[in-house]
């Protein structure tokens, strides 16, 4: 589980260096005018923040799902507990029985 939150959180980290990266390239080599690059970068900046909205919602969904097996595993585990501290209380009196006699 972990191990794909990691690979998701490398994967973001990559998309924006990137991301950065790209920009300042095409600020350096841009043939058009300010006005047709800040549009072009406004462009991307769009796309890149409907990415990282969707990851995030993603991430959120998966961070839910986790916190609900989770619990749900809890949940099982306490009742096994008690179901277990039921029994070794009613061996406890049957055994006192039997030394009693």
């Amino acid at each position: 589980m972990a191990r794909d939150f990691d690979e998701d959180l490398r994967a973001i980290t990559w998309f924006i260096a990137g991301m950065g990266v790209g920009a300042v390239v095409a600020l350096l080599y841009a043939p058009q005018s300010g006005k047709e690059t800040r549009r072009m970068i406004g462009r991307g900046a769009e796309r890149s923040k409907d990415y990282l909205e969707y990851q995030a919602t993603r991430l959120r969904e998966r961070g839910k799902d986790l916190y609900d097996k989770g619990r749900d595993v809890y949940e099982k585990g306490r009742d096994v507990a008690r179901e277990v501290g039921e029994e070794a209380t009613e061996l406890i009196d049957r055994g006192r029985k039997i030394v009693r006699g």
